[in-house]
């Protein structure tokens, strides 16, 4: 087996597979959420804070996990994060504390990060910029699939199991992933001198005082938040207020992701444009299309038909730029790729977060 179809090929399809159970365990349970709102006997808006706490531990500890994976190698700490991931969605599955619950949630979102981190920063760091724009793309289209059949999957297996036995289906997914990433993985060599605190934190200064950098990622990060404000609200405005059942929900799910989907592939049709110009014309329609989803939903919740329609013209335009917004962000500053894709991953899981929030504040 060639080492370029290994790094081209394996590597990024085993990373796809360890993704899968990581971002399930964000979507696969959302069709669950009424459901464990009575299991602990908890509001909706406590049930929801298991999403963004999901978000707020994926934006904790990058700015530590960056320089420590360009120190030590992004492989042992990719396969570390991954055997605690699946103790932790253990505790997720078992404990009946809310509490507890929780808890487990914040630090699978510290899990997740390492892929960014990791994962993806080993991407990027071995390919050239359309290689790696159409490696990631490939990928995204793949990975997507985690919140656009995640919800369908959900709603079809709750019909035989309850949501604790989601977490251990997960869990056994996310082992048989990690023994095909231990293998395929490109074996990097950690640095054999000292960590340099002083470089790091040059290298942290050159990243954050980046203007440039900060406009792409900015914008990535805010149409990111749109998408976890839709996770958010959606089990609740579509089950709770209008009165959808499990199915018709995971279906509606579909559609939203992908149109997503669509739209990361519709990129190939502009592939003799300038990627600064197809960024420029994707914002101006997300944005006006988000405007647009939040007035509808704010104002005609009760027309389905309107608040989708809006809403999937805004996922197709997002998914249009949103890896090339990420590339773009990453490429700019002149400095260590782990420690980049820090950054970038804790302002993305922060935003995250916030719109996670900000979707409680529209509860129906």
């Amino acid at each position: 087996m060639s080492l370029n179809k290994k790094i081209t090929l394996l590597f990024p399809l085993s990373l796809i597979l360890y993704e899968l159970p990581l971002y399930l365990s964000n979507n696969l349970f959302l069709p669950a959420l009424p459901d464990i709102t009575k299991s602990f006997q908890v509001t909706n808006a406590t049930a929801q804070l298991s999403i963004a706490f999901w978000f707020l531990g994926a934006s904790a500890f990058q700015i530590l996990l960056g320089p420590l994976s360009d120190h030590y190698g992004r492989k042992k700490m990719l396969l570390s994060g991954g055997v605690l991931f699946v103790f932790l969605t253990l505790l997720c599955s078992f404990t009946h504390s809310i509490l507890w619950f929780l808890i487990g949630r914040f630090f699978q979102g510290c899990v997740v990060s390492t892929i960014l981190i990791a994962g993806y920063a080993e991407i990027h760091e071995i390919m050239e910029r359309e290689q790696a724009i159409k490696t990631i793309s490939w990928m995204g289209s793949i990975t997507i699939l985690a919140p656009a059949l995640g919800p369908l999957l959900g709603s079809l297996l709750l019909q035989w199991m309850n949501w604790r036995e989601l977490f251990v289906a997960l869990t056994a997914f996310t082992v048989l992933s990690l023994c095909l990433l231990y293998t395929y993985m490109p074996q990097d060599r950690p640095q054999l001198e000292k960590l340099n605190l002083k470089k790091i934190f040059l290298d942290y200064q050159i990243i954050l005082t980046n203007f440039q950098f900060w406009i792409y990622t900015l914008f990535f990060c805010f149409l990111l938040a749109v998408l976890v404000a839709w996770n958010t609200l959606s089990p609740f405005y579509l089950m709770d207020y209008l009165k959808l059942n499990l199915i018709q929900f995971g279906y509606l799910q579909l559609y939203v992701y992908g149109f997503f989907i669509i739209g990361i592939n519709s990129r190939r049709l502009f592939e003799n444009y300038p990627i600064e110009k197809i960024i420029r014309g994707g914002l101006y329609l997300s944005v006006s299309y988000f405007i647009l989803s939040l007035w509808a939903i704010v104002y005609f919740p009760q027309h389905l038909f309107w608040v989708m329609g809006v809403f999937l013209l805004f996922c197709l335009s997002a998914g249009l730029i949103f890896y090339s917004l990420n590339r773009k962000a990453i490429e700019i500053p002149k400095a260590p790729m782990g420690t980049i894709t820090a950054v970038f991953s804790t302002a993305m899981h922060l935003f995250g977060f916030l719109g996670s929030l900000a979707a409680r504040t529209l509860y129906l």
